[in-house]
C-alpha cells in the first residue's frame, strides 16, 4: 500500500489532480489516447510526426 500511496502522490503532483481523484482513476486499467494523456496532465506534449 505504501507503494500505491506514494505513485499517486507523484501523480498528483504531475498531474494536478487529486489523490482521491487519482485512486479512483486508478483503480482500474485505464487507456489513454495520446490527446487524453495530455488533458489529463499525464504527459506535457503530443508529437504529431507525419
Amino acid at each position: 500500500m505504501r507503494i500505491r500511496a506514494d505513485i499517486e502522490g507523484v501523480l498528483a503532483r504531475a498531474t494536478g489532480r487529486e489523490v482521491t481523484e487519482l485512486r479512483a482513476d486508478t483503480d482500474r486499467d485505464r487507456v489513454f489516447t495520446a490527446a487524453a494523456a495530455r488533458d489529463y496532465g499525464l504527459v506535457d506534449e503530443v508529437i504529431d510526426v507525419r
